[in-house]
C-alpha cells in the first residue's frame, strides 16, 4: 500500500540518476513543482495488466525496483523487465489510451517521482526548452531499452535456430523403420 509523504527532491542527488543528468538544478526544482514523489511498499502494484484505471503518469525510480509482469499462457506471470533507480517507467500507459499491457510491481520499498501527462504538456508550453530536455531524456531511455530488446531478440533467435538444427538430427517416430 502506498504512503503519501512529503519528499524534498535534492537536485545534486538527483543529478546522479540517468534521467536527471542533463538537467540543471533550477530545472529539477521546476520539475519538482509539477510532479509528485510517491512511496510504495514491497509488493505494491502501480499498474495491473488489462485494466484502464491507471493514472497516465511517467515515473522515474528514485529508490527500489519495479518489475514489469506479463501474463503468459493464461494466469502465469513472467517478469519481462526490471527497472532500477534513474530509469523511467509508465510509457505504455502514458502515451496511449488503452489498457495497461503489463502489471508493474514494486520490489522492496520503492520511491518514484511521477509526472502526469497534463502536467508535462503544461510544462512544455510554459518552458519549451525544459520540455524538450525531458522528452529527450524519455527518448534516450526508450532507445536504450529498445537496443536491449533487439539484443535479446537476436540471442533468442540464435537459440531457436540452434534448437531447430538439433531437433532435425533426432529421429522422429514416423521415420523409424517398422519391423
Amino acid at each position: 500500500m502506498s504512503t503519501h509523504r512529503t519528499y524534498v527532491l535534492q537536485p545534486d542527488r538527483l543529478r546522479r540518476l540517468a534521467f536527471f543528468r542533463t538537467l540543471a538544478p533550477p530545472e529539477i526544482r521546476r520539475l519538482a513543482q509539477i510532479g509528485a514523489t510517491q512511496h510504495y511498499a514491497d509488493g505494491d502494484f502501480l499498474a495491473t495488466e488489462g485494466t484502464r484505471k491507471q493514472r497516465r503518469v511517467l515515473y522515474v525510480i528514485l529508490r527500489g525496483e519495479l518489475q514489469y509482469l506479463k501474463r503468459v499462457r493464461g494466469a502465469r506471470a513472467k517478469v519481462v523487465l526490471t527497472l532500477h533507480a534513474g530509469e523511467v517507467g509508465g510509457f505504455l500507459t502514458f502515451f496511449n489510451e488503452g489498457p495497461s499491457p503489463v502489471s508493474v510491481r514494486c520490489v522492496g520499498r520503492t520511491a518514484v517521482f511521477e509526472i502526469g501527462r497534463r502536467e508535462l504538456q503544461l510544462l512544455a508550453g510554459e518552458h519549451p526548452q525544459l520540455g524538450i530536455k525531458v522528452l529527450l531524456a524519455l527518448v534516450q531511455d526508450a532507445v536504450r531499452r529498445l537496443e536491449t530488446f533487439v539484443e535479446r531478440s537476436a540471442a533468442t533467435s540464435a537459440w531457436a535456430l540452434d534448437l531447430e538444427s538439433l531437433l532435425q538430427t533426432l529421429p522422429l517416430r514416423g521415420e523409424m523403420k517398422e519391423g
